[in-house]
């Protein structure tokens, strides 16, 4: 979650932001009771990331599959499916006990390469009713699929609850000097220009991560589909 603290406007501003965090770490204090010198702008980067997590993203997509759930739930409980179904989890490697290495890749506004290594693991949790597919590493959640038979067909609601490692996406962002002519950061500041001037680079590379999250989960229901109902 990201945290939102009174600007400091003031020595006794300061110290009421300091006193309300009493809570926290010593060393998380430090860096929250941020110095008046600092702009609106940087105040705002330290405190998105302090946490080393994007927001949890959390939603629900559904589709309707010509098949019994059984079917679905078989090709869903076996891990060696899931990056037929969902393409974007690549570089597969096998690491004992039902446990696969990867590399969940999402291309930021169509072009910025983000790569996410991870664990990944399914288990069946309720036959024929829901599977869990569980993430590890830069990319922290689960993709729970829930499966309500409707005679020969089957309803499938995909419900996705993760978070991505800030490190990967502050570590691109950092690549890119202020002022950067380059394909990469022409890129960043056409999308920073679209979206208004107030927004920065790290507002677009979140909002477009996470909606492209989403489509990712969308595409996984449509090729489950296609692979239940083809054979």
């Amino acid at each position: 979650m990201f945290l939102a603290l009174p600007i400091v406007e003031d020595e006794q501003d300061e110290q009421k932001n300091c006193s309300m965090m009493r809570n926290f770490p010593f060393d998380q204090k430090k860096e929250m009771c941020v110095p008046v010198h600092k702009s609106v702008k940087e105040r705002y980067k330290e405190m998105t990331t302090q946490t080393g997590w994007t927001n949890t993203a959390s939603f629900e997509e559904q589709i309707d599959i010509a098949a019994r759930p059984g079917k679905i739930f078989a090709l869903l409980d076996d891990a060696r499916n899931i990056p037929q179904i969902i393409p974007e989890l690549n570089n597969i490697q096998p690491s004992g006990n039902d446990v696969y290495m990867a590399t969940y890749t999402v291309k930021v506004l169509g072009l910025v390469p983000l790569n996410f290594s991870l664990t990944y693991n399914v288990a069946g949790d309720h036959y024929p009713e829901q599977v869990s597919l569980y993430f590890h590493g830069n990319v922290e959640g689960t993709l729970r699929w829930m499966l309500t038979s409707l005679g020969t067909a089957t309803h499938v609601v995909a419900r996705a609850d993760y978070k991505f490692s800030r490190q990967v996406i502050d570590d691109v962002l950092q690549s890119i000097p202020a002022g950067d002519n380059s394909i990469l950061g022409n890129i960043f500041q056409r999308g920073t220009d679209m979206v208004g001037a107030g927004s920065s680079q790290i507002d677009l590379v979140l909002e477009s991560l996470l909606t492209k999250s989403r489509d990712d989960v969308k595409q996984a229901l449509k090729n489950l589909k296609m692979r239940c109902e083809s054979f």
